[in-house]
């Protein structure tokens, strides 16, 4: 029963008011070096953090590398207007001092998905995101 649920989730199943966008943090297990570097010595940082820093937009699932341009842009927002198409959109997070992101579809009826940023504060040069909505 419960992977009649995932899949009808993947489908697109769940309504864009319904869709939770990027989790502001995730946690990652730590990683090791594969090769150790002659003369120099691996270490792991004692606070890593992992928040939410962007996200990208595509047509498509993130590994066809269709991302899109916004389309919505403003100081404190940008956003993508979500036309009717034959394939889903997908919305992908990147985090902070990791290369794991995560991706999902949006929902087919969203018809604009936007991010709102945090006046006056960034994070590795990106402003800080404050919200994502797509309805």
């Amino acid at each position: 029963m419960w992977k009649l649920i995932v899949l009808a989730t993947l489908a697109g199943g769940l309504s864009a008011a319904d869709f939770a966008a990027c989790p502001a943090k995730i946690e990652v297990q730590k990683q090791q070096i594969a090769k150790a570097v002659p003369g120099w010595t691996a270490a792991q940082v004692t606070d890593p953090r992992h928040d939410l820093w962007f996200v990208t937009m595509y047509s498509g699932e993130p590994k066809e590398m269709a991302s899109l341009v916004p389309d919505i842009s403003g100081k404190l927002k940008a956003g993508w207007t979500l036309a009717p198409q034959t394939h889903t959109y997908w919305l992908e997070c990147h985090y902070t001092q990791t290369t794991l992101v995560l991706a999902r579809a949006v929902p087919a009826s969203a018809k604009v998905c936007e991010v709102t940023y945090t006046p006056g504060v960034s994070l590795d040069g990106q402003q800080v995101i404050k919200q994502i909505t797509c309805r």
